[in-house]
């Protein structure tokens, strides 16, 4: 069984012919025993005729191999110039997914081939988080309805491993967010991708009978 998932990123760096796609891979290969998990970043330029698109081309930079583990099932990507971030859970000793989410910061130019020693950054959050999304200034926000949670990893360690699981404490070593709540929404409130403008990022939340602009500035969480 082959599962995908998949996010785009534009980037002023680069030429507006072209975008990156982080791109997630599992295989799992029932007969002989193995699972590949690996997010895959791509290079996609547009192929022209003259001044019509006729087609896209990829090219794969990297792969980010992902412990398998780990439960992917409420895996969300993010990929923001050099940074990717992934989510995943860890289990117990039975094989169950616990109540806990690890969000991973990756500077993935830098991640050897095929090794899972890399460096980075994990964030502990809740289980039901989504929609996570790099900010500017080392932030990164996870959408947990009714509320947008906005974290500051500039002053966690990196680390080559993910931690094990020990299902006693999970709860007593979640990371310390910054919280901003909206009324009328749920778990199947939609939030649009973030916007950047000067100095903030904006995002859009829609509610049933309203829509919220949400404005972020690009210091909040960071005192």
């Amino acid at each position: 069984m082959t599962y995908f998932d998949d996010d785009v990123s534009s980037s002023d760096s680069l030429h507006f012919e072209s975008f990156r796609l982080a791109q997630y891979v599992r295989e799992d290969r029932k007969l002989e025993g193995d699972i590949y998990r690996a997010i895959r970043v791509w290079d996609v330029t547009f192929v022209l005729e003259e001044q019509n698109i006729t087609g896209l081309h990829a090219t794969c930079l990297k792969a980010v191999l992902v412990d398998p583990d780990l439960e992917d099932w409420h895996i969300s990507l993010f990929l923001r110039d050099q940074h990717l971030a992934f989510s995943v859970s860890p289990v117990d000793e039975r094989g169950h997914e616990l109540s806990l989410q690890y969000i991973c910061i990756v500077e993935w130019q830098s991640v050897e081939d095929r090794s899972l020693d890399y460096p980075r950054t994990i964030i502990r959050t809740y289980l039901d988080s989504y929609e996570i999304h790099i900010l500017p200034n080392n932030r990164i926000s996870a959408w947990l309805s009714p509320s947008l949670l906005v974290y500051d990893y500039s002053t966690l360690r990196y680390t080559d491993h993910m931690p094990a699981a020990h299902p006693g404490y999970l709860h007593l070593h979640l990371t310390p967010s910054s919280e901003c709540s909206f009324v009328s929404c749920n778990l199947h409130t939609p939030i649009s991708a973030p916007f950047d403008a000067q100095g903030v990022v904006q995002f859009l939340v829609v509610a049933r009978d309203s829509a919220q602009s949400v404005v972020i500035p690009d210091d909040f969480g960071t005192h």
